[in-house]
């Protein structure tokens, strides 16, 4: 019988595309061969909105509706460690796991005991999120305050997408080289040097 899953996808406001994530996550999930029951989307900053989707999440899972849950990266779960960590425990209480996309592991394995991953490594990865969304949030406003004082024009840069773009951006964040982040993706180093570039507030770095 396939797994039963929930596909869930978060993104800030404006800044990014929760379409591109979903596309990745439900080829992976096809290629799995896991039935999809639902899609969630969230497109505004959990720091400052109510959780709806992550509450039907765990609604979800303890009505036995679903039995994992795909996202892109765990850490989308909450901007908080305490968010993420809350949202995973629930989900386990009801015997469903979370499969983090970028790296390839769950939190929960085929007997619904936590994994290392689950144990150990989340709380880590949550952590370091919670730390970067902090200090990008401070740098960016630096580097945005200098910006105005010379100047320069604001927003985002324009242009055609970057084969595979928001998978290297993912691979970056999580503290990949830029040599291992390409072999990874399947692309090229210069590739991701243009990802780099193109998406430099989201890697929490101002080129000016």
């Amino acid at each position: 019988m396939p797994n039963k899953i929930a596909i869930y996808a978060r993104v800030s406001t404006g800044r990014q595309d929760a379409d591109r994530q979903v596309e990745e996550l439900v080829r992976f999930a096809d290629g799995q061969r896991w039935e999809v029951a639902v899609i969630l989307k969230e497109t505004a900053s959990g720091r400052h909105q109510k959780r709806e989707a992550t509450e039907k999440l765990i609604r979800m899972a303890k009505g036995n509706q679903i039995t994992k849950v795909l996202v892109w990266e765990v850490s989308r779960l909450g901007r908080k460690l305490a968010d993420v960590a809350n949202t995973v425990e629930q989900l386990a209480e009801a015997r469903c796991s979370v499969f983090d996309f970028q790296t390839g592991q769950e939190t929960l394995d085929s007997q619904g005991r936590k994994t290392a991953f689950g144990l150990m490594v989340l709380p880590i990865f949550a952590g370091i999120a919670e730390q970067w969304a902090a200090e990008h949030s401070a740098r960016v406003r630096s580097g945005l305050d200098r910006a105005k004082a010379k100047g320069k024009r604001l927003g985002r840069p324009k242009g055609k997408p970057i084969k595979k773009e928001e998978q290297i951006l993912g691979y970056l964040k999580l503290g990949n080289s830029e040599r291992k982040t390409a072999a990874l993706a399947g692309v090229s180093p210069a590739t991701v040097q243009k990802v780099k570039q193109k998406r430099a507030a989201d890697l929490g770095q101002i080129a000016f």
